[in-house]
């Protein structure tokens, strides 16, 4: 579930158009913030493996400020993510729909449609397809990165002139490449308390070494699958003198090309769909985890005793469905400023919530024995500094102390 959270918007449009934009420049940027935000999402398992409890009764330990911090940041974000990933999914659709029905109408169909099927209970059916098809793809992409290794990178355009990601203009670009990169930090909120579900419906919490165990094979996993988006983006598409497509229709034609141009027409049914149902599961996890997570977060603050509700899910889920279609209808079709909007948020708060995890594994009642090594606790401070600085450029930035 936390594979289909995060593959998505970090791979299939941040990290194709990093490297459409600048070739294998972000490599080592993306293998970084894969590192710095490591602990905190590692945190999470390891502080739920440890205590039984969710990382926000982690947060509810620390003060009601965190969790009234989470709720806001979740409400107000957590819309514009859901409004992101839908209109995403959206555009990938109209790779068999083309233009005959306008995206946002789309994207605003498949937020109706997800919550109904997550309201009836009816997505759990969809989840072994929804597995075959994120393989199917990320094969499909590593068949093409080899056969665009194979051919080499293309042809730069006459007059095409490379430019330096890490130029000051680009900054905005850099905050949103890392923002859903790998995921947003909040998120590692969703694992603790799909583990403590998990527990209660089998009987028992996995151990800490199960859990890391399988935390680290997702985590890897996406990590690389990222570089291969990225690299298969510098190979078939840095060099073109034709900018990277802002609408949805530009941007789903584009990625599928990106394949058919390695591997063959063959591919364009193939990929497509396999894209769409990946999109599609990234959108029902994030309807399950932001108005879920926020929820019990509800609860947590008032002090009742902690279970899922279903009303309020549901309440929440028709709240922010009803926010991101008001975010979708001023976007008006036009995918990247809102994506970006999305994973600059996502980046922004993300020190907020590294510091809180940072404490709550500090806690007293974590078990010596199950507490983060040193190493990583040091880890951990690199990545807190890591964010806050790059934050603070950007906010020095928006204010315009920071000029180009």
């Amino acid at each position: 579930m936390w594979a289909a959270a995060a593959v998505g918007v970090s791979h299939l449009v941040a990290s194709t158009r990093a490297g459409a934009l600048f070739g294998f420049a972000l490599i080592a940027l993306a293998v970084v913030v894969n590192i710095a935000k490591y602990p905190f999402f590692e945190y999470a398992q390891r502080y739920t493996a440890a205590t039984g409890e969710d990382l926000l009764a982690g947060y509810r330990r620390l003060g009601r400020f965190w969790l009234g911090l989470f709720i806001t940041s979740g409400l107000i974000a957590g819309s514009i993510v859901l409004a992101a990933v839908s209109f995403v999914c959206a555009a990938l659709l109209t790779i068999f729909t083309g233009d005959s029905i306008n995206v946002t109408l789309l994207a605003c169909g498949i937020m109706a449609v997800t919550v109904v099927l997550i309201a009836s209970g009816g997505y759990r059916v969809m989840d072994g397809v929804v597995k075959i098809m994120m393989a199917t793809l990320a094969l499909c992409t590593l068949v093409a990165l080899v056969m665009a290794i194979a051919s080499g990178a293309r042809v730069a355009d006459e007059g095409f002139v490379a430019a330096s990601p890490y130029a000051l203009a680009f900054l905005p670009f850099l905050i949103a490449f890392m923002g859903y990169m790998p995921a947003p930090i909040e998120i590692n909120t969703w694992s603790s308390l799909w583990m403590r579900e998990q527990s209660e419906s089998k009987g028992g919490m996995a151990t800490p070494q199960q859990a890391r165990r399988d935390f680290h094979v997702g985590y890897i996993g996406c990590a690389l699958l990222a570089i291969c988006f990225l690299s298969l983006g510098a190979l078939v598409m840095h060099g073109s003198s034709e900018p990277f497509p802002t609408s949805a229709v530009g941007f789903a034609n584009m990625f599928v090309s990106m394949y058919t141009e390695s591997i063959g027409a063959w591919a364009w049914w193939i990929v497509g769909l396999a894209a769409v149902c990946t999109m599609f599961s990234t959108v029902v996890t994030c309807f399950d985890g932001y108005p879920g997570s926020i929820g019990l977060a509800i609860q947590h603050w008032q002090g009742q005793a902690v279970q899922r509700s279903r009303s309020l899910h549901l309440f929440l889920m028709v709240l922010m469905g009803l926010a991101g279609t008001v975010i979708l209808l001023f976007f008006r079709g036009q995918l990247l400023p809102l994506v970006d909007l999305s994973m600059i948020i996502a980046f922004v708060t993300a020190p907020l919530f590294a510091w809180a995890t940072m404490r709550v594994m500090a806690l007293q009642h974590v078990p010596d024995a199950q507490r983060p090594p040193a190493w990583m606790r040091g880890l951990a401070w690199i990545g807190l500094v890591f964010l806050m600085c790059f934050t603070a450029m950007y906010l020095a930035w928006l204010v315009g102390l920071l000029q180009a």
